[in-house]
């Protein structure tokens, strides 16, 4: 995956979590084993923990238009 689309991913997770941000930036510190643990992650003022898998899977299917929020 290019960094340019990289980068229009992290951007477009803005309309699913309102913390989409510091999301994306646990998520790459935790994909390059900087950091340990879930991806804390905020959606209908509620707060849900997720690998870095399944954040993976939500944020890149909503991208491509397989997931509506």
């Amino acid at each position: 995956m290019s960094i340019v689309r990289k980068f229009k991913v992290l951007i477009n997770s803005k309309k699913i979590f309102r913390n989409w941000l510091s999301a994306g930036i646990k998520y790459y510190l935790v994909k390059y084993g900087l950091v340990k643990g879930g991806i804390s992650i905020r959606c209908n003022d509620k707060k849900y923990i997720l690998s870095s898998k399944a954040y993976f899977y939500i944020v890149s299917n909503y991208y491509r238009g397989v997931l509506r929020v």
